[in-house]
């Protein structure tokens, strides 16, 4: 639907020593894993199907103070174009899953934190073998993006991961989300494994916007917990806007 691939892609050609040059029907996921998102744009998702359990709708509208349609819905929890998205409730907030062919597993989490704001913490996100490059950051930026303008005022989330993780292609959260504009504190044994001219920065924003900072994290930083700061202004939607710029993202909502 994407428009990612055509059956010219799903030939490949091998050589043998001992059959000569023969065809092959490339797998899928080998095809996509080196094709970008045919989509570029953050927007609002559509075709979103979102299944409330009983007094869960009511319960959204509450918590927002107004109420939202199912693509919003799917905008407010990062959803792809054409995602199933499961609505409870629990003690500790609104549980979303959302269900879609190019990701593995995808939750949140709507609640009111100790000081009563409305926050988002995104529980787990991975993307299936298939996905192509991109998945990832237009499902956060579209979140972002949809939660400011809902009134959420961060989303949080234990990000996972050290350079051997990334390396062995397991858990890479720790570095993916600090490119996208996530934030965390950094302390003396963080400087202790940054170079000289690293240590002392407070904060993970401030690291990333340093020229070489993403290296430096990539190599030297691990998991822990993360916020992204929902106010237009701040850094984390700075280094946002910056990384969809370099990506060649565009943004585009109907108001």
């Amino acid at each position: 639907k994407e428009g990612l691939v055509t059956l010219k892609d799903f030939v490949g050609w091998k050589n043998s020593k001992e059959f000569g040059r023969s065809v092959y029907t490339k797998p899928l996921n080998q095809i996509l894993a080196g094709k970008p998102v045919a989509d570029r744009v953050i927007r609002t998702p559509k075709e979103v199907a979102v299944d409330f359990d009983y007094g869960t709708e009511d319960r959204l509208v509450e918590m927002l103070g107004r109420e939202l349609t199912h693509d919003q819905i799917g905008g407010l929890v990062g959803a792809l174009d054409g995602a199933k998205i499961s609505v409870i409730d629990h003690e500790d907030g609104l549980h979303f899953t959302v269900r879609h062919p190019l990701i593995a597993t995808q939750e949140r989490i709507l609640d009111h934190d100790w000081a009563g704001r409305l926050f988002i913490h995104n529980e787990i996100f991975r993307t299936s073998r298939t996905a192509p490059k991109g998945t990832g950051l237009k499902s956060f930026a579209t979140q972002a993006f949809h939660a400011e303008r809902f009134g959420i005022e961060y989303i949080d989330t234990m990000a996972a991961g050290n350079y051997s993780s990334t390396a062995g292609k397991v858990w890479n959260g720790y570095y993916s989300w600090a490119r996208m504009g996530y934030n965390a504190r950094l302390t003396e044994s963080d400087w202790d494994r940054f170079p000289l001219t690293f240590r002392g920065i407070e904060d993970l924003n401030g690291l990333i916007e340093q020229t070489n900072g993403k290296r430096v994290w990539l190599y030297y930083g691990y998991g822990r917990p993360m916020m992204f700061d929902l106010n237009r202004d701040s850094a984390s939607f700075r280094i946002l806007r910056k990384y969809l710029q370099e990506k060649e993202f565009e943004i585009d909502f109907d108001e």
